[in-house]
């Protein structure tokens, strides 16, 4: 999860890049024609810039054939902070390799990007003392991010997973800067309290901060989830909302919201709040919310009624909430791009889990 950070964009009018006090320039890319890479690529590949490159990071086939490539920059081989963009080629599926596929992508009407890429960064890091970039130096630098939360935090908190990466930055003023990317886990302080997965970007000279923010890793399925060949696909109901927004009320009638997609265990007669795109666990053991189901009720609709069981602090019912507003975002995203909201490798859909109940006055997100 990465907080915004303000830059300052060259438009495609002027893209001569005069000089200025640092050697810096930002380009937006957002939403421009891929021909801008012919222009973008032969500066940035200059005889003072040569270390500059592009990298794959990933690449999406959507249905309609149409290939959308991640891609960051790098200097020396070593990533850029917020160097990055997406590009959108055309029934680009059959292009392979970065370069090729930009090359292609020049030509290609329609073709289009957006991001952003940084020039003429070489000038800023060549006076970095070679001892910024040492392992010393990083190692420090990994020291620092974890005393530095321990003393914000006021307690000494278990610590591990400790990572740190050497980065390009480049600040608010568009100067680069040779920086550490350190990250770690903490583990809860007391069984109420969230984990932490503090990072912080420090500058690799004088391990100034120049940010920092917390990450949440997501959680592990449960053991207990219920077998789903012991499930049958049924529509449910309760109600949803809260005191702010008004009462919701899922069960398909007029007026009110569309039934839920809910699974039904035959033996046990639970019915679970999932189905094949969505799943809401609770937050206390990850298990499934779920509620006992014998019989539909007559005055909703005949679907499996679940009413407000899981009602607090305001809301009616936050599970119902959560497992209707999963299904929308996974409709959403076909509806409007023909392809699914998450993958897993292969580009099989993957199930959304929403986590509801966490013990605080809080609600966070990875």
């Amino acid at each position: 999860m990465r907080p915004f950070k303000k830059k300052l964009f060259l438009t495609t009018t002027i893209l001569a890049f005069a000089p200025s006090v640092f050697a810096a320039q930002s380009v937006n890319l957002n939403h421009q024609s891929a021909a801008l890479l012919r222009p973008l690529m032969t500066a940035s590949m200059s005889a003072s810039n040569q270390a500059v490159g592009i990298k794959e990071v990933s690449r999406t086939v959507d249905a309609r054939k149409n290939l959308h490539l991640h891609l960051q920059e790098t200097y020396a081989g070593v990533p850029v902070w917020g160097g990055e963009f997406i590009l959108h080629v055309p029934n680009g599926a059959t292009l392979q390799g970065a370069a090729a596929s930009m090359m292609a992508a020049a030509q290609i009407p329609h073709s289009a990007m957006n991001g952003t890429l940084y020039q003429d960064i070489a000038g800023d890091l060549a006076s970095t003392p070679k001892g910024a970039l040492a392992d010393a130096q990083l190692q420090k630098a990994s020291r620092l991010a974890v005393d530095t939360y321990q003393q914000q935090v006021g307690g000494q908190l278990f610590v591990s997973n400790q990572q740190a990466t050497l980065m390009v930055y480049v600040d608010g003023a568009n100067k680069a800067h040779w920086a550490y990317l350190v990250k770690f886990d903490v583990a809860p302080p007391k069984p109420d309290a969230l984990p932490a997965r503090p990072v912080y970007l420090l500058d690799a000279v004088t391990l100034q901060a120049y940010q920092q923010w917390d990450e949440i890793q997501t959680a592990q399925p449960s053991a207990n989830e219920i077998p789903v060949d012991l499930k049958r696909n049924v529509k449910g109901g309760g109600f949803g909302g809260n005191l702010k927004m008004g009462k919701r009320v899922y069960d398909g009638l007029n007026d009110d919201m569309p039934v839920l997609n809910l699974m039904r265990d035959i033996a046990t007669q639970n019915c679970s709040l999932e189905n094949k795109a969505v799943m809401v666990q609770n937050y206390n053991g990850r298990v499934l919310e779920s509620f006992n189901c014998k019989k539909r009720d007559a005055e909703h609709n005949y679907v499996f009624w679940n009413g407000d069981q899981d009602a607090v602090n305001g809301g009616y019912s936050p599970a119902n909430d959560a497992l209707f507003g999963g299904a929308v975002i996974k409709d959403m995203y076909r509806k409007w791009y023909d392809v699914d909201v998450l993958t897993e490798a292969g580009g099989r859909p993957m199930l959304l889990k929403m986590v509801v109940h966490a013990r605080m006055d809080n609600a966070y997100w990875d």
